[in-house]
């Protein structure tokens, strides 16, 4: 009987484990930029890049073919349903654009940039896109 109980235990924790480590696998997605936008201090141009959010770190990611153009802490806020395309809001930054927000395709999170807070993209605009 105590030889069924470690066996059991043993397997239940083999399981949790794999969940976990299949859970904290970060997401990521290509995207097309249409125009030039700021994150944080750093400006990135237009064009395809590869986005990805790391739920353990808490940061959001855009790489190009062979670095990471820019790397951002973000704050999850849960929606009220997910959207088939991209939600993106980017809000007016001196001259030109800043990213505000984020969300991935078929996602309930939405990923809120630096210290923007949600629901204050009156002077953002926003943009849904389907890849």
């Amino acid at each position: 009987m105590r030889k069924q109980s470690v066996c059991a235990a043993l397997a239940l924790a083999v399981c949790l484990s794999m969940a976990g480590a299949v859970a904290a696998k970060p997401k990521s997605s290509t995207l097309t930029f249409g125009s030039d936008f700021w994150v944080g201090s750093t400006l990135v141009k237009a064009g395809t890049y590869k986005v990805a959010y790391d739920d353990k770190t808490g940061e959001v990611t855009i790489n190009d073919k062979s670095s990471t153009l820019a790397r951002a802490t973000v704050k999850v806020e849960q929606r009220e349903k997910a959207k088939p395309g991209w939600d993106i809001v980017l809000a007016s930054k001196g001259g030109g654009l800043a990213l505000v927000s984020l969300a991935f395709p078929g996602d309930k999170q939405n990923l809120v940039v630096g210290e923007a807070a949600a629901g204050s993209p009156a002077s953002g605009a926003s943009a849904s896109a389907t890849p």
